[in-house]
């Protein structure tokens, strides 16, 4: 992450410089994975998702989300929750991501700090760690 003086970074994604937090370098060398790695074109990513599309009122953000097209329309494919490095990937994160699935079902979800990555995928009615996300290309 090319951090720029007064403390921010340009996301691609946004196309916007924001605030360089210990979260946000997490989010972008995820985004990053995402696009140069995995195949994922920039116009199918979301970058905070906000559920109030979903649910009026509702004020919360969705880190990562991105959308695979699909029988006519674009579905959720992976929900990404990213936390700063101190912060541990443990059950209270996995909680909070399965609220978000609540709403968003993916077919992937990946838990990140940067040093520590789960990834799980949709088996069912839950979720089954895996080794990593598939390559993406469309």
């Amino acid at each position: 992450m090319a951090e720029r003086a007064g403390g921010t970074v340009f996301d691609p994604i946004r196309k916007r410089e924001v605030a360089a937090t210990p979260e946000e370098g997490v989010r972008q060398a995820l985004i990053r994975y995402l696009l140069n790695v995995l195949g994922v074109p920039a116009n199918l990513i979301g970058v905070e998702f906000s559920l109030a599309a979903l649910e009026p009122g509702n004020l919360r953000r969705i880190d990562l989300v991105v959308w695979r097209p699909g029988q006519g329309q674009l579905v959720p494919w992976l929900l990404a929750e990213c936390k700063e490095p101190r912060v541990r990937i443990d059950d209270e994160v996995a909680w909070q991501a399965a609220g978000y699935l609540k709403r968003v079902p993916c077919a992937y979800v990946m838990l990140s700090n940067g040093a520590d990555t789960r990834c799980l995928r949709r088996e069912g009615e839950g979720y089954k760690l895996v080794a990593g996300l598939p390559y993406f290309g469309i």
